[in-house]
């Protein structure tokens, strides 16, 4: 009898709160960090702590991302690997809830276009990865409002222009590396010095398959005057059939004209 008036008076204990939420296919988790790549996941998943910043996914078998696939996420994500999925198609406004993001690597997967909505709603964005994909296209809005982006990786795809247009759209202030080698460029008007591109450090045109007729003239012209190209010695000819093979600096060199032993343009 003694002990259960004992008991009664005693103040009940509060429950102890479980561990914040997270998905069972993650290998580590706590409130900060999420690694969970290379479990065969085919949808992004919805439970992660509320304090999370940084989530990896790479090495899954994610092939697209709706509009909802965020909803649930802490608008404190900060880092977001998507990296070697198998990721075909964005729908617009994906990326809505992420407001904090300012990197995101999508590289190796199989993304043929980027959208006017793509990437809208990011605007803390820094640092975009999106080499070794399949991208064709790039809307000249695609990063209207991201403003203090960083890095711009385009290596190793399928563009068959450069997108000045929506590298503007960036402001383009802290733009630091732009890079669009290995795509299937064959020809570029100047590089743009304008509005604030002039800004940009560094950029990569190496291994496209430029065609060396007269309608390169602008841009050789431009190349003469910036020191921001950073692989100049893997900017070769592919076309025509005569300057195969030539150093795009070659032509660089005798622009004044241009008048080449191969090539005359007035």
């Amino acid at each position: 009898m003694l002990l259960l008036i004992v008991l009664s008076v005693l103040p009940q204990c509060a429950p102890v709160p479980l561990a914040p939420p997270c998905e069972t296919s993650c290998r580590w988790c706590n409130s900060r960090i999420a690694v969970c790549d290379q479990q065969a996941l085919v949808s992004v998943p919805s439970r992660f702590p509320p304090e999370v910043f940084t989530i990896d996914l790479h090495g899954n078998k994610i092939t697209q991302l709706p509009r909802a696939a965020f909803t649930n996420m802490s608008t404190k994500l900060s880092r977001l690997n998507m990296s070697n999925n198998c990721l075909l198609y964005i729908e617009d406004n994906a990326f809505d809830r992420l407001t904090n993001l300012f990197s995101l690597d999508l590289s190796r997967n199989k993304l043929t276009l980027v959208t006017d909505y793509s990437f809208r709603g990011l605007r803390r964005l820094r640092d975009l990865y999106l080499q070794n994909n399949r991208i064709k296209y790039v809307s000249n809005n695609a990063f209207l409002g991201i403003i203090n982006i960083r890095v711009l990786n385009f290596r190793g795809n399928r563009l068959t222009e450069v997108p000045w247009a929506a590298v503007r759209m960036t402001s383009a202030v802290n733009l630091q590396k732009f890079d669009v080698s290995r795509n299937m460029i064959q020809t570029a008007p100047a590089i743009p010095k304008i509005d604030s591109l002039s800004y940009i450090l560094n950029v990569w045109f190496g291994e496209n398959p430029w065609c060396c007729d007269c309608g390169l003239t602008p841009f050789l012209k431009s190349l003469k005057t910036t020191d921001a190209i950073q692989d100049r010695k893997s900017m070769t000819c592919a076309a025509p059939e005569a300057l195969k093979g030539e150093k795009l600096d070659v032509l660089v060199a005798g622009i004044d004209g241009i008048v080449s032993r191969l090539w005359r343009c007035h």
